[in-house]
């Protein structure tokens, strides 16, 4: 649980950091955002299906091109 709640403050930070820009009408020009979520067997499914939620949420507010938005998903096994 520790590690989920210290996933949920990095979340917390970058989504203000990110309202605050876009409140300001912040000009942070052509940017590369990288989102990692973790799942594995200490992930509930719920935590993860939230975590992605939030992040789609946050993505709307992001002024993406034409084009220009590249989803890609990726899966790393350690």
């Amino acid at each position: 649980m520790k590690l989920a709640a210290v996933n949920l403050s990095h979340l917390v930070i970058a989504t203000v950091h990110c309202l605050i820009a876009i409140s300001q009408n912040c000009d942070l020009g052509p940017s590369d955002v990288l989102f990692v979520l973790q799942a594995g067997h200490d992930i509930n499914n719920n935590d993860f299906d939230d975590s992605r939620k939030a992040i789609g949420q946050i993505v709307e507010d992001f002024d993406i091109g034409p084009s220009k938005k590249v989803n890609t998903p990726q899966s790393l096994q350690t």
